[in-house]
This record gives C-alpha cells, sequence and structure tokens, in this order.
C-alpha cells in the first residue's frame, strides 16, 4: 500500500476506459451473455473478464467449458458481441459522474494517456462522443498491441508515447487484469471501485483505491511532489 507521504514523482496518469471513464460493465455483461446464449454457458462472470480483450475473453470461456472452436468462431463472436455493446453504449453514453470536469482539472497538472483493451472502434467513438481527444496526449486501444491485459505491453506503450518512465505514471483501473498489467510495467497503481471489491484489487496489487474519480482531485501535486 502506498502512503500519502510518500515521495511520489507522478507526472503522468493512464486511465481504463471501461469501468473507468464509462461505466459500461452492466452493459459489457450483457452483451457477453447474448451472443454466448446459443454455447449454453453456465455460470457466467463477467467480472472475471473484465479489462481483457473481448477475443481473449471469448477465446478462453469457450475453452473452459470444453467448446472448439476455430480462430474465425472465435473472432466472428468477439465482434457480434463489439457490436451489441458499442451500440449500446453510444445511445446510453454511460460516462462516469464528472468525468469531463475531473480530467480537465487533471489535465492542468498532469499528462493524460488513455489505455484500453476495447477496440479501436468503441475508443474513438467515446472519445469523439464526449469530445474529449485534447485532453490526452496519448490514446491506444486494444489493436494497438499484441499481448492485451494482464500483459503490461499497453501501458508500456503509454508511458514512452507520455515521454515518462514507468515510475513516474500512475495508472486508473477497475480490473484485476489492468492492475495486474499497471504494476508489471512498473507503475503506481489506483483501483476505482466500479466492477470489482477493493479486496480483489488490492490482491491484484493495487497501491490505492478510490470510490469515484472525483477522488482522484484530493491528489494534490504536493502529495505526489
Amino acid at each position: 500500500m502506498v502512503h500519502l507521504q510518500q515521495k511520489l514523482a507522478i507526472r503522468g496518469i493512464v486511465f481504463d476506459l471501461d469501468g473507468v471513464l464509462l461505466l459500461s460493465s452492466a452493459i459489457h455483461d450483457e452483451s457477453y451473455r447474448q451472443v454466448l446464449k446459443p454455447y449454453h454457458i453456465r455460470d457466467f462472470d463477467y467480472s472475471r473478464f473484465s479489462g481483457m480483450r473481448t477475443r481473449d475473453c471469448i477465446r478462453t470461456i469457450l475453452t473452459e467449458n470444453g467448446i472448439p472452436a476455430a480462430d474465425a468462431e472465435v473472432r466472428a463472436v468477439a465482434e457480434a458481441k463489439s457490436r451489441l455493446a458499442l451500440d449500446r453504449c453510444l445511445a446510453e453514453n454511460p460516462i462516469a459522474p464528472n468525468c469531463i470536469p475531473v480530467l480537465t482539472a487533471l489535465r492542468e497538472l498532469y499528462s493524460l494517456a488513455l489505455a484500453s483493451s476495447g477496440s479501436e472502434t468503441s475508443v474513438n467513438a467515446f472519445i469523439d462522443r464526449n469530445a474529449l481527444r485534447p485532453l490526452f496526449q496519448c490514446i491506444l486501444h486494444g489493436n494497438d498491441v499484441v499481448h492485451a491485459k494482464p500483459a503490461p505491453d499497453i501501458f508500456q506503450k503509454a508511458f514512452a508515447r507520455l515521454d515518462l518512465p514507468a515510475q513516474e505514471c500512475m495508472v486508473v483501473e477497475d480490473a484485476v487484469a489492468g492492475i495486474q498489467a499497471a504494476k508489471a510495467a512498473g507503475a503506481l497503481a489506483c483501483g476505482i471501485l466500479t466492477t470489482r471489491s477493493e479486496c480483489d484489487l488490492r490482491h491484484a496489487g493495487a497501491d490505492l483505491v478510490i470510490q469515484r474519480l472525483d477522488d482522484l482531485l484530493a491528489f494534490s501535486t504536493a502529495t505526489f511532489a
């Protein structure tokens, strides 16, 4: 656990999208359940897969249930799930409360990046729908890396784009896979309580846990200097 008295040279903040800036967990849960209906999957638990790339999730789910599937089938199911989720996200736009004011305020103090396992289409749709592009110095999606979360690749790439060392960056994540990726990349990991419990996030390696985005504003530059 990180104590706020510690000297932390945080100069950049990297945000996940789903579950952090976009409260879309229920939408993704229902979209997965819909495309998995033909396979009669039992005990599906979306929280296990939050933060992971969709096609990796579909492949894992089918494998765990002993269902053989060729790459083309996995890709087709993943694309169908992504379309369903995107359509609902565009229609409902479940942006986190005070997301834009919080990001605007933080942008005055830190370099900001977005690093999502989501598709290029879904990430760009959220960014453009809410006119957030000017707030981020770097925007990455699942197709920008070969190995998705919990591998550290997407965060390592974000730090490089921000031109900052990992130890000077904080990652804000709601998912176990995202926290694991942040820690593997060498960053400070901040969990947010939208998808998983504090116990789950701490166990994954979260250095601190917040209730909502607004809590980030309590961390002044003095806190991290």
